[in-house]
């Protein structure tokens, strides 16, 4: 048969946010995020040159997902229960870098850091005691805060022997911490 055009379909704002498509009432998906970039260059004179490169972000999420635990292949039932997921997150990010450009050398050297944190959590409704209240009830899984930075410095020049010969070398250091 020939293609199948697709029908847009205005449902409102609200439902489209809304996963389930009939099947989870309760799914949903309300995240936001917003970021910002910025990218300044200078020229200092006809061999310098100054960059700085830099970013932040961040993202909220609240979720209702629905987890599929088992099932019971005799009676064709399925085991669903809600699954709340939440979350923050924030990221930067910087970099400072020089760089030198004439007839026979190529060169630059450059510092960079980067930041992220986030909290997020993963509960499971019901999946130990059906009973809202009772121990077991919810069933968490907590990663907050979860942390990471980045340090690093970098190098690198080249040097133009002749038209058909360059030698070149560089060098980067990095030091990491992770949560």
């Amino acid at each position: 048969g020939e293609g199948v055009s697709p029908v847009y379909v205005n449902r409102g704002t609200d439902n489209q946010q809304t996963l389930s498509a009939g099947y989870f009432p309760d799914v949903y998906a309300d995240n936001s995020t917003w970021g910002v970039m910025g990218d300044f260059t200078w020229l200092l004179n006809d061999a310098l040159t100054f960059n700085y490169l830099g970013s932040y972000r961040e993202f909220d999420r609240d979720e209702m997902l629905p987890l599929l635990l088992g099932g019971d292949a005799a009676s064709k039932t399925d085991y669903w229960v809600d699954g709340p997921f939440s979350g923050t997150y924030e990221q930067q990010s910087h970099e400072f870098r020089i760089a030198y450009n004439s007839d026979k050398w190529l060169a630059q050297a450059g510092l960079y850091y980067f930041e992220e944190q986030s909290g997020i959590r993963l509960d499971i409704i019901g999946l130990i005691n059906p009973t809202p209240g009772e121990d077991g009830y919810i069933f968490g899984f907590p990663q907050n805060p979860t942390k990471a930075d980045s340090l690093g410095f970098f190098s690198q020049a080249t040097y133009n022997v002749s038209d058909d010969l360059r030698l070149t070398a560089g060098i980067r250091t990095t030091k990491d911490q992770k949560s």
